[in-house]
């Protein structure tokens, strides 16, 4: 005789969907109140709040497809890293208050949507509310700002992962709620193919890859960014015309190793600069240089080069190094050299980072007034736990050592 199979038990029953309803009413409560403070969230009636539920958005998910991470483990593990990343990161509100980039995209658009299209058909007090919510609504500044504001944070979230060789990653927000009417609010990552060249440079042919620019809200590239000498005032260069701009493996590699940030930067940063914002760019002893900022904070210089057809980023100079204004000042007051900066490991984040150079006046000042001070912004980026930072005094007597022996000389 057979043994009947086991049924199994109703995934959603009315005990389940009551227990969803009243989470989902508490938790879309707190941004609601967030938005406006409260008293307003006590207008909507039971049966506006049953319609709430009914059209609330999707909670935000992240796509990653089999051919952009390999690997089962690999892609929970990158899921995992990007859900806690995004959820950390905060917006602030018109209110001072402040909600994460998952909230943003669901609840607080659901409320604006809602309150904004819907409200003046079926909420009595419906102008007192409009007029409470009335910062946030589509036809304002905040919402759009804010939105290109996440969309600019994600656009940098996946620097780490970037490779020359192998592609960019990058977002595509285009089905997202807030992006697209009926939006499933999937972010899906997308491999890029990067546009790979080859230049000969000082006799030897060198990889390097195309400075482009892939927007989130497309997920792909749009367009290669050009470099105009005329933009910038170069006139050593007999060609003015805008020509694609590249970067050698190489300047890659050294931005990495000179600044402990990832490469990933610097294709993002480029692009950004170059599109929305007004590139700094200074001829310095006949070198080109583009210079660098991380978070507002001034790192160093890209050091690029007429090619003919293209202009090329030959290398990353860190901040200190010789070869900027800042790294020439350094060796007008102390006599720093090459040698002597790579021996302290000032021509690059570590010893800023190892050693507690911000905290010695005589160091500080020294950089500071070479125009280094944006450095000690820069290492508050970073994790330093306490116990791992050194004393500086060995450094701050080399260099003021060095400097009384050249004083004492001349």
């Amino acid at each position: 005789m057979k043994r009947k199979k086991k049924t199994k038990a109703p995934v959603n029953t009315a005990k389940e969907t009551r227990e969803r309803y009243h989470a989902f009413t508490n938790s879309i409560k707190l941004p609601f109140e967030k938005m406006v403070g409260p008293g307003y969230f006590e207008m909507l009636s039971p049966i506006l709040l049953a319609q709430f539920y009914k059209n609330r958005y999707p909670a935000l998910k992240i796509i990653v497809d089999e051919d952009v991470i390999a690997g089962t483990q690999a892609r929970d593990n990158y899921r995992a890293s990007i859900t806690g990343f995004i959820k950390k990161h905060m917006l602030t509100l018109p209110s001072g208050e402040e909600i994460s980039i998952p909230t943003f995209f669901t609840d607080l658009a659901l409320i604006v949507h809602f309150i904004e299209l819907v409200s003046i058909h079926c909420i009595k007090e419906h102008v007192k509310l409009r007029t409470a919510f009335a910062p946030y609504f589509t036809s304002g500044d905040w919402l759009l700002q804010t939105k290109n504001r996440a969309f600019y944070t994600l656009s940098f979230t996946n620097e780490q992962f970037y490779d020359p060789v192998k592609g960019t990653l990058q977002f595509d927000v285009s089905d997202l709620a807030l992006t697209t009417p009926g939006g499933r609010n999937q972010i899906r990552l997308r491999r890029l193919k990067n546009k790979l060249d080859k230049q000969e440079i000082d006799g030897i042919t060198r990889p390097i890859v195309a400075i482009g620019d892939a927007p989130v809200f497309v997920g792909d590239w749009t367009q290669w960014i050009p470099f105009d000498p005329a933009r910038f005032g170069i006139t050593h260069i007999s060609d003015t015309e805008a020509k694609p701009l590249y970067i050698q493996h190489h300047a890659l590699n050294r931005f990495e190793e000179r600044s402990y940030s990832p490469k990933g930067y610097v294709q993002v940063y480029l692009a950004k600069t170059f599109i929305h914002g007004t590139p700094e760019v200074i001829v310095y002893r006949g070198q080109v240089l583009i210079a660098c900022y991380c978070a507002r904070h001034k790192i160093g210089y890209f050091l690029v080069s007429y090619h003919g057809d293209k202009w090329v980023i030959r290398t990353f100079l860190f901040l200190t190094n010789e070869g900027t204004p800042e790294g020439t000042k350094l060796k007008e007051l102390v006599g720093l050299e090459k040698e002597d900066a790579k021996y302290l490991m000032i021509d690059r984040v570590t010893a800023f980072l190892d050693y507690d150079i911000e905290h010695d006046q005589r160091l500080r000042t020294l950089f500071e007034t070479a125009g280094c001070g944006s450095l000690f912004n820069y290492i508050k980026l970073f994790v330093r736990p306490e116990d791992d930072v050194k004393n500086s005094a060995s450094i701050a007597n080399y260099l003021f050592g060095k400097a009384d022996y050249i004083d004492e000389v001349i």
